[in-house]
């Protein structure tokens, strides 16, 4: 009786914690939908989506959606609708000092996890060479000394963007 007892109170405890990390580790619907309309460059469905205070920008983790990084991935030059949401993004609880475990979608093949194994919005920002962007992690956190925001500067300057790099300096 007593090893059946403690057999079950033993698969109860992981079931417990299997079920509460499952739970915590990934993107939600709400998360997933934001990042589905960031994937198809509809900056105003995001922002719908965004203004409903539902998202978790920090949401992400294996292979779920991260919403803050789709974002990042999107504020080039080449899709300038999204640089004012990233600029306000940065300035979210969390957002611009994060380094996130995932990829969000691969949007953008050029970038590629950093030396921490982790993917940074301050990298994001500087393959992009979205100076505004760049302003806004720096201004709200983001290190360029740790070794992320010093890898940070060796992919502004592959990308070409001097003000982006002055931002940096």
């Amino acid at each position: 009786m007593r090893d059946r007892c403690r057999a079950a109170l033993h698969a109860s405890t992981v079931a417990a914690i299997t079920l509460s990390l499952a739970g915590c580790s990934g993107a939600g619907e709400d998360e997933q939908a934001f990042c589905d309309a960031v994937r198809r460059h509809d900056p105003a469905a995001a922002k719908a989506l965004l203004d409903t205070g539902q998202i978790d920008l920090t949401a992400g983790g294996g292979n779920a959606c991260s919403p803050a990084l789709a974002v990042f991935e999107r504020a080039s030059g080449t899709t300038p609708a999204f640089i004012p949401m990233a600029v306000a993004l940065a300035g979210q609880p969390g957002v611009a000092t994060r380094c996130f475990g995932n990829r969000s979608g691969n949007f953008r093949p050029g970038v590629a996890s950093r030396p921490s194994g982790q993917t940074c919005p301050i990298n994001i920002a500087a393959q992009s060479g979205a100076s505004e962007v760049m302003r806004s992690l720096i201004a709200n956190g983001a290190s360029v000394t740790n070794v992320d925001g010093k890898e940070a500067v060796i992919d502004v300057v592959y990308s070409g963007s001097l003000p982006a790099l002055q931002v940096m300096i």
